[in-house]
């Protein structure tokens, strides 16, 4: 025998729950506004890494774009993009918590802005407009993380935690080159197939099957401020050919490179501690070359190629007979020769503590910088590459 609720108590039922998941909806929404009147600046996105290249192997689920390079258990710079619930006249810093490669949780503070005042509420302020780059050294195995603005002193949240729920990690042997300038337009690889034919080693996401990617900073503001905010990169490529004039001014310029001059100085820290890095000069600003900063930069003396001077084709022997900055740990094992539009013109190799890595210097040239430069740097510097190549048949 079935017994059945009459028809205005099911009724009723009905009315009960919808009230009451208004209620619930009510309550949750007056916490969230209560929340943001409560504090006064809102995390609204949040990237970690180096800003992605042309060639990236990850993308985001929801926007399809590229996510910025990182690593795992290395250093990266954090931007924040924030905005503005109330007025704030201090200044704020980001606070990061995440865990190290030992499963312990680490937090660090770092400065972001030195003041708010001025900023009204909705105003948005982007990752190039913060005066400072925080960091943060990840080793949890999703990539999950806290931020927090703070104020100066720590005490105060000035936001509420922004939580990062996972990373997507490049793998450990991917090889990253980083652009400064430019996205480097026109760059590829060649390709060994099974055959031996060169061929375009391009994918449609990244080089060499995900193994090579690329990473671009054209604004100034957004490099970072400290040496190791470059630890994921393998090479540094820095092009005054295809920079914007206004790039090179706020790097080199004795004037305008006054603010950003914490910027050039982890760059070229990063350089003096033995990173590997690549001049492309097809058209050398006066700035760049009347600065000492560029000297420090390159090893050898940059010197413009008078157009007396200039042939057909250069080439240069196997071992060198000037005097390097420090002392090379070894010569190149055969004669290079570079075609009139090659940018690359002279090399030289440091030592380094830990292990030998390379940096390069180059002086102007006379060609358009479209030419396949980095066939000679990645291919026949990294033969790794090639050689994996061959063995496993697959590009």
């Amino acid at each position: 025998m079935l017994l059945r609720t009459p028809r205005t108590a099911r009724s009723f039922a009905r009315v009960a729950v919808a009230a009451a998941l208004v209620v619930v909806a009510f309550m949750t929404t007056t916490a969230s506004a209560y929340a943001q009147r409560k504090h006064e600046v809102r995390i609204a996105d949040a990237r970690v890494g180096l800003p992605a290249g042309r060639f990236s192997s990850e993308t985001d689920a929801d926007t399809q774009k590229a996510v910025n390079v990182i690593k795992r258990d290395t250093w990266a710079p954090v931007y924040v993009r924030l905005e503005m619930l109330r007025e704030y006249p201090g200044g704020v810093a980001l606070k990061v918590e995440t865990t190290d490669a030992d499963g312990l949780n680490t937090s660090a503070t770092f400065p972001l802005a030195s003041t708010l005042s001025g900023q009204l509420p909705g105003a948005r302020l982007e990752p190039s407009e913060l005066g400072a780059v925080p960091y943060v050294r990840s080793g949890d195995r999703g990539g999950e993380m806290k931020l927090t603005v703070v104020s100066t002193d720590g005490e105060k949240n000035i936001s509420e935690p922004f939580h990062i729920r996972y990373i997507p990690f490049r793998d450990m042997s991917t090889y990253v080159v980083t652009s400064l300038g430019s996205r480097l337009p026109g760059f590829d690889l060649p390709r060994i197939n099974q055959t031996g034919g060169a061929t375009s080693g391009t994918t449609r996401a990244a080089l060499r099957g995900g193994r090579v990617e690329t990473s671009a900073i054209t604004n100034v503001r957004e490099m970072p401020d400290q040496w190791f905010g470059y630890q994921v990169s393998d090479l540094v490529v820095l092009t005054t050919g295809s920079a914007p004039g206004d790039f090179l001014d706020d790097l080199f310029d004795k004037e305008k490179s006054a603010p950003f001059k914490e910027r050039r100085a982890a760059l070229l820290e990063w350089v003096r501690r033995g990173a590997n890095s690549l001049l492309v000069s097809g058209r050398t600003p006066p700035n760049f070359r009347n600065t000492s900063s560029s000297g420090t930069c390159c090893p050898r003396p940059f010197k413009p190629i008078s157009r007396a001077s200039r042939s057909a084709n250069w080439s240069f022997p196997s071992r060198f007979t000037g005097h390097f900055a420090r002392a090379p740990i070894r010569s190149p094992s055969r004669d290079w020769s570079f075609r009139r539009t090659a940018p690359c013109v002279s090399c030289s190799q440091h030592r380094r503590p830990t292990r030998p890595r390379r940096r390069w210097s180059c002086k102007e040239t006379t060609g358009s910088g479209g030419s396949p430069w980095w066939r000679s740097t990645l291919t026949s510097r990294h033969s790794w590459i090639t050689t994996s190549e061959a063995n496993s048949g697959t590009g």
